[in-house]
């Protein structure tokens, strides 16, 4: 608990911690004000919940959770222990005094796979929204659906509860393939992808021929003496495998011959990166470890092991430095410096794994007739979600020595201590990182971990959220979504476009190409620019039905009741704060609405920035507009020259005198007259 505790919950929090053997109900306080989790579904179907590697409880079994709910909201200055004697400084939730409830409805089940029901989830969200969070953070996700699915969320936007959703790690589509990779796309939620923040622990190796190369790192030694090299093929147990053993495999390993020496390890491949990772964290007796990269490795791991032993993990190039070292020298000897952070100027980057758009138009969906996207740009923003550290589970099931290979979840709660919470369900190995990199040379559970996702960089945009909501408690969902988009920025920070890491199937290639809205949405989150954003745009729940029945979902199944009638609108004319068209063949006028959210009157400005292909006029061209004052423009769009058939993107700024910008992204693609579909 922080040294400045909280005072009493809310009164208008009527959530609950809801005990079992596993978790008491002592467990909670006035930082955890909720703790519920949701199995009827689950329970009631052949799988059922595998009571070995998760707990039938709102305990977390996975460390998924933990990771989103510290992210989001955990106490601020928290050291960062990463083993028994080494801290990497403090951490700090983004919204450290937000109070935190949680919400499991994924689970374990009997063959080891993360999963969940619909009905489990939407019990979830209904509770959070009945129990009163603020704000509900979502890590999970999966294959799109029709916006059936997301209708839980539409009510609880309906409640005046924000909601941020995870982009999915699905990486870009592959070559040729016209539509994105995301999940979540419904427009009445924030979507997020994951960026690189540029952040490294490195340490020197310098050989004993004088050589020094630069590799990653959580920690060096203390002392930097020159320690002799011994290669893993050298030191084979006499009941190990040699194969096993060039490549550290600990039970190939004879401990006797690694006392007081640096261990190299070859890794084969950047896949057994992380088995090496694990091997280096019980290398018995060595003094440090080094990893080399084989030729075909990425030049710049993806994963690095930190442990109590000091090990470093070089690239290909460096590693053949090594062997040639190892070669010539007759007794190989190498020191090994203590780490450092260094930060890129590049960064920050959009994650290779971050899901992109355009998304898919789950439209129609008692027909046929399916359009190629919709004309809604996802995702909408990203932020950090890349190589990250927060808590993590401290616990195991009892009943088992490992813990479970997917997510359980409970997902931060935040919001203002005035209010009770930004909330999370549960989160799903789909929108998750890959294996998380912890410390494993402890008996312990590792507290923290180093994790990567677009799981990741949902709760920062929650917590973001929570922040604006305690300086603008009166905002609605929409309006803090519009302060994130328009204030986001789209250079690095070498002042140049932000760039998108590559992939191929699910690795990084280490190659970077401009970034489009499809990959970033309007562009990195700017914590500091959202609290001010000059102008907000809003959509209130009728809107969203509005567009709804656009898309042809019937609004009698939709069961909206107490509505009166019912008009349908186009995507594109929703109020958001960007505007894609996917099939422009005829001038159309789209129209928006703002609201001066400063104390002082403005003047704003319209400066239009592309694309090309398209004619653009705006009306009027500059207002001014005083505090809680409203103003409607238009924006006419007509298609130039030869259609392009392919998305051109740009951006609407409206300038203000009082230093505000506000920025409205464009993604238009121009088809030819028998394309278009009204």
């Amino acid at each position: 608990m922080p040294s400045n505790p909280y005072g009493p919950t809310p009164r208008r929090w009527r959530g609950k911690c809801q005990a079992t053997r596993d978790f008491p109900k002592s467990l909670c306080s006035r930082k955890l004000i909720g703790a519920r989790y949701f199995a009827a579904g689950v329970q009631k179907s052949a799988a059922g919940v595998n009571k070995e590697k998760d707990f039938l409880s709102a305990r977390d079994g996975d460390g998924h959770g933990t990771w989103c709910a510290s992210a989001a909201a955990g106490n601020a200055n928290i050291p960062l222990a990463i083993s028994a004697s080494r801290t990497l400084g403090s951490i700090s939730g983004v919204a450290p005094r937000a109070r935190l409830a949680v919400y499991k409805a994924l689970w374990v089940t009997p063959g080891g796979e993360a999963g969940a029901f619909t009905s489990d989830i939407r019990a979830a969200v209904d509770a959070a929204v009945s129990d009163g969070v603020d704000v509900l953070s979502c890590s999970f996700g999966g294959a799109v659906s029709r916006y059936f699915n997301d209708l839980p969320y539409l009510q609880a936007l309906k409640a005046g509860v924000f909601i941020a959703f995870a982009a999915g790690n699905s990486g870009a589509p592959s070559r040729g393939q016209m539509l994105g990779t995301l999940s979540n796309t419904a427009p009445f939620y924030l979507t997020v992808g994951a960026s690189t923040i540029g952040r490294d622990y490195q340490a020197n190796l310098t050989l004993g021929n004088g050589v020094q190369l630069t590799g990653l790192s959580f920690g060096g030694t203390q002392d930097s003496r020159d320690l002799p090299l011994v290669l893993s093929s050298a030191a084979v147990h006499p009941l190990g495998t040699l194969s096993l053993a060039r490549e550290c495999f600990s039970s190939s390993l004879d401990k006797s011959k690694l006392s007081g020496r640096m261990l190299v390890c070859n890794l084969k491949t950047r896949d057994v990166k992380e088995a090496m990772a694990d091997t280096a964290t019980t290398a018995v007796g060595a003094a440090a470890v080094l990893l080399l990269a084989a030729s075909e490795s990425s030049p710049v791991p993806s994963r690095i092991p930190f442990t109590d032993i000091p090990a470093i993990h070089l690239n290909a190039e460096q590693s053949e430095t090594v062997r040639q070292y190892l070669s010539k020298a007759t007794n190989p000897t190498a020191s090994l410096s203590p780490h450092f952070v260094t930060f890129s100027d590049s960064a920050p980057t959009v994650a290779y794994f971050s899901s992109t758009g355009p998304p898919v138009n789950p439209a129609y969906p008692f027909t046929p007739r399916v359009l190629p996207s919709d004309d809604i740009i996802k995702p909408d923003i990203i932020g950090p979600g890349f190589q990250l550290w927060a808590a993590y589970r401290g616990n195991k099931p009892s009943f088992s020595s490992q813990s479970a290979s997917a997510s359980s979840s409970s997902s931060p709660s935040s919001t203002p201590s005035s209010s009770p919470s930004v909330s999370s369900t549960p989160s799903s190995s789909s929108s998750s990182s890959s294996t998380p990199t912890t410390p494993s040379s402890s008996s312990e559970s590792p507290k923290f971990a180093y994790l990567s996702g677009t799981s990741m960089a949902t709760p920062h945009l929650a917590g973001i959220a929570a922040l604006i909501l305690q300086k603008h408690p009166k905002w609605s969902p929409a309006q803090v979504t519009s302060a994130i988009m328009t204030t986001a920025y789209t250079t690095n920070r070498l002042g140049n476009p932000i760039r998108r890491t590559t992939s191929s199937g699910k690795k990084s290639t280490g190659k970077t190409v401009e970034a489009t809205p499809w990959d970033m949405g309007s562009g990195h989150v700017d914590p500091t620019r959202v609290l001010n954003p000059g102008l907000t745009f809003d959509v209130g729940y009728k809107d969203y039905v509005n567009f709804l029945a656009g898309r042809n979902y019937i609004y009698t199944m939709m069961n909206f009741p107490g509505l009166g009638g019912i008009h349908p609108v186009k995507a594109f004319n929703l109020n958001r704060p960007s505007i894609a068209i996917s099939r422009l063949s005829k001038a159309v006028v789209i129209r928006r609405k703002v609201k001066n959210v400063d104390d002082v009157a403005a003047t704003y400005k319209a400066i239009i920035r592309g694309p090309s292909g398209v004619k653009i006029q705006v009306d009027p061209k500059s207002f001014t507009i005083k505090p809680g004052q409203m103003q409607k423009f238009s924006v006419q769009i007509q298609p130039k020259g030869k259609p392009s058939q392919v998305f051109r993107f740009g951006s609407l700024v409206w300038q203000g005198n009082q230093s505000h910008i506000v920025r409205i992204v464009l993604a238009i693609r121009t088809v030819p007259v028998t394309q278009f579909i009204p």
